[in-house]
């Protein structure tokens, strides 16, 4: 648990580092907004749904649901960023202001 709750944590930390300094000065204050609404508003939504499965399925069964759905995640956004990375011509450091 601590060990989760440590990833949870560096999770949330990195999350918000990376959306404060990635946008612009002038949108900074509605991206973060948005990001809170998206983050902090849609945890219950999910409790309310991982407390369902896990009544319905028990906890063993629910926890090895997520951990599959974490995996397919990390996949797709793996394949993602690859896929996006080719397509994106790359800058020499001449060009980058």
């Amino acid at each position: 648990m601590a060990v989760a709750g440590g990833g949870m944590m560096a999770q949330i930390a990195v999350t918000n580092t990376y959306v404060q300094t990635h946008v612009e000065d002038r949108m900074r204050s509605r991206v973060i907004s948005y990001y809170v609404m998206a983050f902090e508003g849609m945890l219950p939504i999910g409790n309310l749904l991982t407390g369902t499965i896990a009544h319905q399925l028990g906890a063993k069964h629910t926890v090895t649901m997520q951990s599959i759905a974490g995996a397919v995640c990390v996949a797709l956004f793996k394949y993602y960023t690859r896929s996006v990375r080719q397509d994106t011509p790359h800058r020499s450091a001449e060009a980058i202001p």
